[in-house]
């Protein structure tokens, strides 16, 4: 680009490539892995949750 003598104003842009994909597939791991956890927990019996909550605790 050929500028002009004297005072120019020159403006460099950079986006990183990948980001925006990069940041969508971050974004649907996140909510994959807490739907799956959540089902889980729904899934497993209140009685067995407390138990392993006890066990836990073996100070």
């Amino acid at each position: 680009m050929p500028l002009q003598p004297g005072k120019n104003h020159v403006t460099l842009t950079y986006r990183t490539p990948g980001l925006k994909v990069g940041a969508l597939i971050s974004a649907a791991s996140f909510i994959i892995f807490a739907f799956l956890w959540v089902t889980v927990e729904w899934r497993r019996p209140l009685a067995k949750r407390t138990a392993d909550q006890k066990k836990e605790r073996h100070f």
